[in-house]
């Protein structure tokens, strides 16, 4: 059972970033790329781990997760069932993302190191992880509605699964 206040934050993160479409396409290398449209103009939503491409696991969550999160909302709100099919292809990109919690530290809240980035993991070992709009960094509420999709996406689909 997931606390309401739990599901107001979810939903606050997703309204905060609803106006956003985001395409999980293959880059020309065969790696996992994202493609945002925002604004009416389309713009690639790059995923680094440090100064690298993240793995195509991270990647993939991320871009499922702009549409995943408002669709296990809908079920949970609806009572409807989610598909068989639906909940093990949700589950397999959960289990193929780098392992939470994510954590975004945010400049405006005091972050470190003078920009938005997301620790990936409470050891320290895993490189931070960062978000480009085209040449931009993404903004803040993109930072926390990722970061918190790692730890949302999980909880949401065991509560649909019942």
């Amino acid at each position: 059972m997931i606390s309401t206040s739990y599901l107001n934050e979810m939903r606050e993160r997703w309204e905060s970033i609803r106006d956003i479409v985001i395409e999980v396409a293959t880059g020309p290398e065969g790696q996992a790329k994202l493609i945002a449209e925002h604004d009416g103009a389309p713009v690639e939503l790059r995923v680094l781990r440090d100064s690298y491409l993240a793995k195509a696991g991270d990647v993939t969550f991320i871009g499922h997760a702009f549409s995943d999160i408002p669709r296990l909302l809908q079920f949970l709100e609806s009572g409807d069932p989610i598909e068989v099919e639906e909940a093990l292809e949700i589950g397999g990109r959960i289990a193929a993302a780098s392992e939470g919690p994510w954590t975004a530290f945010i400049e405006s809240d005091g972050g470190t190191g003078g920009s938005d980035v997301i620790r990936v993991s409470e050891n320290g070992g895993e490189a931070d992880m960062y978000l480009w709009m085209g040449q931009e960094p993404a903004t803040s509420s993109i930072f926390r509605f990722v970061a918190g999709a790692r730890q949302d996406l999980p909880a949401l689909l065991a509560a649909v699964r019942r």
